[in-house]
């Protein structure tokens, strides 16, 4: 067997269409790899500049993404680079990383570029694994859609435009929620589950659009009375607040 024929596998994908290595050892190798290939030229300081890049470090990062969007590797990119850039033959400057890292997303929007205000909204991060994230963001593309979450969305955007003008200042009374309105949407966020999974998650929040619009059709959120007008700026912050710990949906509201 020529040794070219055993090596081969672990050099795909060479261009963008190329075919992916078909087993997780040659796709980790690849990975490897290109990963420290493309270090060693950002160590050198030999990264693209404009539309020039002789040295294929877009290709090198739409490689590594491609890779990386395969199911058998789910794993973070962010401590990969650290440890590349560590094992340099060489000094490599101390953000050698941070670039790199920076590169790769900016290479990423550009293979997803419907996807750019999805990625935000799931708060990307190459702490996490690709794969994932990706996943991630199609489920909340169908959460979004007409047929799904779009009453939630238009509901969320009612509450983004109030907290953004007039951000709350107090902490809560729940004592001063005696408006049936009010009672309601502090049941709902009670029922929220405290760490559901993504797809839990939007499920919940399709039930809260109703109490939402009756808190915000119903209330005088900008009360005359001081301490009234500070609760209620407050309860729709705790709103703002619950509804994004997972998902920033700010990034979606022009989607």
């Amino acid at each position: 067997m020529h040794w070219d024929k055993v090596y081969q596998p672990f050099l795909k994908p060479r261009f963008a269409d190329d075919e992916l290595p078909n087993t997780t050892l040659a796709s980790l190798i690849a990975l490897a790899d290109k990963l420290d290939t493309l270090v060693g030229f950002f160590a050198l300081n030999k990264q693209p500049t404009g539309e020039k890049d002789p040295y294929g470090c877009r290709r090198l990062a739409l490689a590594i993404i491609r890779l990386l969007e395969q199911p058998n590797l789910c794993c973070p990119l962010a401590p990969l680079v650290d440890t590349a850039s560590g094992q340099l033959p060489f000094t490599a400057p101390s953000d050698t990383a941070k670039h790199v890292l920076h590169f790769l997303s900016d290479r990423l929007s550009h293979r997803y570029p419907k996807k750019r205000a999805l990625l935000l909204a799931v708060r990307f991060s190459w702490q996490q694994p690709l794969q994932q994230q990706i996943s991630q963001t199609e489920e909340l593309e169908t959460f979004i859609s007409p047929r799904e979450g779009s009453a939630f969305l238009a509901a969320f955007k009612r509450v983004h435009a109030l907290t953004t003008k007039h951000p709350s200042t107090q902490p809560l009374q729940k004592a001063l929620c005696q408006h049936p309105a009010e009672k309601g949407c502090l049941h709902a966020l009670a029922t929220l589950s405290p760490q559901p999974s993504l797809s839990q998650h939007l499920t919940e929040l399709n039930t809260l659009f109703q109490p939402i619009n009756q808190l915000l059709d119903e209330v005088m959120i900008l009360d005359p009375d001081h301490q009234l007008r500070e609760n209620r700026l407050a309860l729709l912050a705790k709103i703002y607040h619950q509804v994004t710990q997972q998902i920033d949906f700010s990034h979606c509201l022009a989607h």
